[in-house]
């Protein structure tokens, strides 16, 4: 009895140590931290609203970089390096197929490892993207566009035996870079997205799954909100400083003795400088994130409380989570078994699969939308790249903000449940649908002698070669307009009027092209295109703002929905899959098509040397025509799958909601008297 008593006080003990390094362990899993560095005093920082904060600035950093600044560079890149919009669509395709291909590996490997940690890398990928995007700015030669020794003659002259023009094969391999060695720049441009696309995977497919873990059903719709609202204000803070940014000239410097502004045709803005900035910021961004654990510690009484939405069909009741198996022998095959028994699970989820249709053609048409619109408000509106893009990002702003959380608002007040969630996302497409028509809005097309409309002394053909300036040998590589103030008729350029005389101060005379030549009264050209009056550009913002409005308030409801309708260990790659089915057959080839398109509205390209280069004007008409018809399509493709979606949701039976959480409370009574829609 002596020697028991010993034991069983040594017993009790050893019990009571366990239960220490137990829970010393627990909290280590559940602490911020690296290693074993987790002081007491950053453990402040462990909680929801951290979370929220880190996460929303790796979305504002990432889409600021992405959509913001890559967006508005569209017009000087093409310009600075020759290239054709269906060219920078390839471009973006070909960070929406990187993302494509790590976007199921990093979701269920990801997704059942430290998440923090993948979402810290993916932002540091991010960010070296981002500079190695800006690299070829500093790998070329200046700007040498408005260099009148290397832009070539501004005025007819006469051929001489002693002269060579613009485009003469001399001219084509004197100095400076060709268009062909510009053009292929394209290769590190697409090298850089590569990086951007696998580094942008963990924040925008784990940071969202950490985040709803890590909160109430209560708070998800005000959280959610928040996040996708400060990812939007990434996109247009980056649209406004790149607006900044495109009133100074690439170089910094302008040539000596060279005097333009953001208004020329030719002017390349500083497109490189947001990339650096944002670049260095988000670095900085990932070494906090990697600091959260790999759940808060209140994660895993959130998990039992929430209720269960997901559809009969789901892998709820289909014996455990995948990918668990007593074989660490073959642990690679059952983690592959895991994926394919998630995959089958979705596809037999009708409304996740018909939820998961509605948004190929809604993003096929935003996404591409988005990345092309400070091109066309450039052409169609006629305003300056630098402002179209500070327009863009004013134009977000209201629409983004007012919509996300107006979206946010309406499932926390009416606490819908899939069904109302649906709806929800019906009423915002039909808005869009509606609004979207205002795409046929343009201003009158500028009249451009040979381009837009003939000369009038000449054949009635659409051709920049008249009989008045067949003899000038006129270039057109550069576009240098000028204005017959007389006439209301804009030219290519001086040379194209048939000018022989430069009066400086952008004044040229002596123009044989004029509609006056024919009764000996040669005309006057001014620097710059004829103003076409023009007032819809406002209507055109508001407009857009409501589509923006309708756009973003479906936003949150169409997570909610992919989130709920599925088992939770499904989550991740449910929402993997919706982001890879998306971008496969939405933004993929939405890039492409919209560059098809705006390409086939040109009316006058860019010829150096004999190759092709950027586009110089566009047909409004015609081009406000295709878009307008390609939304409407597109809409009314995205209102139907939502309402197969709804027609074909079943919630699962009641009493079999535990089978595959054993050892989980049942849900609250209270919870079940939530108002459904």
């Amino acid at each position: 009895m002596e020697e028991s008593a010993p034991n069983s006080r040594h017993e009790s003990s050893r019990l009571k140590s366990d239960e220490q390094t137990t829970s010393n362990s627990k909290e280590i899993v559940t602490s911020c931290g690296w290693c074993d560095w987790r002081p007491r005093w950053l453990q402040r920082f462990n909680s929801q609203r951290w979370l929220l904060a880190s996460l929303s600035g790796a979305a504002f950093m990432t889409l600021m970089i992405e959509d913001g600044f890559t967006n508005s560079a569209i017009t000087s890149i093409e310009r600075r390096f020759q290239l054709r919009s269906r060219d920078i669509g390839t471009l973006l395709s070909i960070y929406e197929f990187t993302v494509i291909i790590s976007m199921i590996p990093v979701t269920y490997f990801g997704g059942r490892g430290n998440k923090p940690r993948w979402i810290s890398i993916g932002c540091f990928l991010v960010g070296m993207a981002s500079l190695l995007f800006a690299l070829p700015h500093f790998t070329t030669e200046r700007y040498a566009y408005f260099v009148e020794k290397v832009a070539g003659q501004t005025t007819c002259q006469l051929p001489q035996a002693n002269s060579t023009s613009t485009s003469s094969p001399d001219s084509c391999q004197r100095g400076g870079q060709s268009s062909s060695s510009l053009s292929k720049y394209i290769i590190l441009f697409g090298a850089a997205k590569v990086i951007a696309g696998i580094g942008a995977t963990p924040p925008g497919s784990l940071g969202v799954v950490f985040l709803d873990e890590s909160i109430t059903t209560k708070q998800n719709g005000m959280y959610l909100s928040t996040c996708f609202t400060m990812a939007t204000f990434g996109t247009a803070i980056g649209y406004l400083l790149a607006g900044f940014f495109l009133n100074i000239y690439t170089d910094i410097e302008m040539p000596p003795g060279v005097s333009v502004s953001p208004s020329d045709p030719g002017w390349v803005g500083a497109w490189w400088l947001g990339f650096i900035v944002a670049g260095l910021v988000i670095i900085i961004l990932s070494i906090p994130i990697g600091l959260f654990p790999r759940e808060l510690p209140k994660t895993a009484k959130i998990r039992t409380e929430k209720p269960v939405e997901s559809h009969k069909n789901s892998g709820l009741h289909k014996g455990g989570h995948p990918g668990q198996s007593s074989s660490e022998s073959s642990r690679l095959v059952q983690e592959i078994k895991g994926v394919l028994k998630i995959l089958k699970h979705l596809a037999i989820n009708p409304t996740y699969v018909f939820t998961v249709c509605s948004t190929v053609p809604d993003i096929l048409l935003i996404n591409s939308f988005a990345a092309f619109l400070p091109k066309l408000l450039e052409n169609q509106f006629m305003v300056t790249s630098s402002m179209a893009t500070i327009i863009t990002g004013i134009a977000v702003i209201p629409g983004s903000v007012l919509g996300t959380f107006l979206g946010g608002w309406v499932m926390k007040r009416w606490k819908l449940k899939v069904p109302g969630l649906i709806k929800l996302a019906i009423v915002g497409s039909t808005i869009e649908t509606i609004a979207f028509l205002g795409v046929f809005m343009h201003c009158p097309q500028a009249q451009i002698a040979g381009v837009t409309t003939a000369y009038s002394n000449g054949s009635s053909l659409l051709d920049l070669t008249s009989p008045c300036n067949q003899a000038c040998s006129c270039s057109v590589d550069k576009f240098k307009p000028v204005c017959m103030e007389e006439t209301g008729i804009s030219f290519f350029s001086p040379c194209h009027a048939g000018c022989s005389q430069d009066l400086g101060n952008g004044t040229f005379a002596g123009c044989v092209c004029s509609p006056m030549a024919s009764s000996g009264i040669l005309g006057t050209v001014h620097h710059g295109k004829c103003s076409t009056p023009c007032n819809l550009l406002p209507a055109f913002i508001v407009i857009m703002n409501i589509v923006l409005v309708a756009i973003f308030m479906g936003k949150v409801p169409l997570m909610n929905i992919v989130f709920r309708c599925v088992a939770e260990h499904e989550r991740p790659v449910a929402l993997g899959m919706n982001s890879v089915v998306a971008r496969t057959l939405g933004v993929i080839p939405g890039n492409i098509l919209f560059g098809v398109i705006i390409d086939s509205t040109c009316v006058q390209w860019q010829e150096t040397c004999g190759e092709r280069g950027a586009c110089w004007l566009y047909n409004n008409k015609s081009l406000s025509w295709k878009l307008a018809m390609l939304a409407l399509v597109c809409n009314l493709l995205t209102v139907l799958f939502y309402s197969l979606a709804l027609r074909f949701y079943e919630p699962a039976p009641h009493n079999d909601l535990d089978t595959d959480k054993p050892d989980v409370p049942e849900i609250e009574p209270s919870l079940d008297h939530e108002t459904s829609i």
